[in-house]
């Protein structure tokens, strides 16, 4: 369970880094096009 909860912990911390750099991408490729 405790590795479970630390699991939860690291998605919670990157998820919001993953989106975020996504989101950039998608404006340097629609800015290219």
């Amino acid at each position: 369970i405790g590795l479970l909860f630390h699991a939860a912990k690291v998605f919670q911390y990157k998820f919001p880094f993953i989106k975020n750099w996504e989101e950039r991408q998608m404006k340097k490729f629609m800015k290219e096009k």
